[in-house]
């Protein structure tokens, strides 16, 4: 039992994905980035379009977010707005378990993307989304799953052995995050009736 003493902290109330400061959770109701907060009106409009119901406009608001971050004229941008980060994490959370296929798999590739701009810098959100990531790899989707491991290959440059050594470095978030959907989330936290039909959930 002595090896699980690490783990200790699993136990009571969730306390989410968040190691920053900040929360971060796979529920729809908790964690929710604030677009306000953003200071270029592009993100804060793209932003208030992917926390909005209808799925056809959060579609098309995601792949504006990827649109944004592959635009060389923006990257000095992105990497120095901090905000932009924090919101990109916790929203990344909710976007990786969507309904829609497009929007699992095109989270994936925007968090690939911020790893490669960010570098180091953003080792410290990697903790917060390592789990959601690695998750998406064994999405029911085959095509989603295959685009979530190329993410993870274009991120790390092909490198099998780093992507093989995050299970190892980032363990204790892992667990967490599995941890967060056996014993916190449920169907009913992780599916907005309003959005999901009770069939979809």
């Amino acid at each position: 039992m002595s090896g699980f003493s690490s783990f200790s902290g699993f136990g009571g109330a969730s306390s989410g994905l968040g190691t920053n400061g900040f929360e971060v959770s796979l529920n729809y109701y908790t964690g929710i980035p604030d677009p306000n907060v953003l200071s270029n009106n592009s993100l804060k409009l793209i932003f208030k379009s992917l926390l909005k119901r209808d799925e056809v406009t959060r579609e098309k608001a995601i792949v504006e977010l990827l649109n944004f971050i592959e635009t060389d004229s923006n990257k000095s941008e992105i990497i120095n707005d901090e905000l932009l980060i924090i919101s990109w994490v916790q929203l990344y959370a909710k976007l990786s378990i969507d309904n829609s296929k497009k929007i699992r798999s095109t989270s994936h590739q925007i968090q690939s993307k911020f790893v490669v701009l960010l570098g180091k810098k953003y080792l410290k959100s990697l903790r917060d989304t390592i789990g959601i990531w690695l998750n998406g790899c064994f999405d029911n989707d085959r095509n989603n799953s295959r685009i979530c491991i190329q993410s993870l290959q274009s991120a790390f440059n092909d490198n099998t052995e780093k992507i093989n050594n995050l299970w190892e470095v980032f363990a204790y978030q892992i667990i967490n995050y599995s941890s967060q959907i056996i014993r916190f989330e449920t169907k009913d936290s992780l599916s907005d009736e309003r959005i999901v039909n009770k069939e979809d959930a």
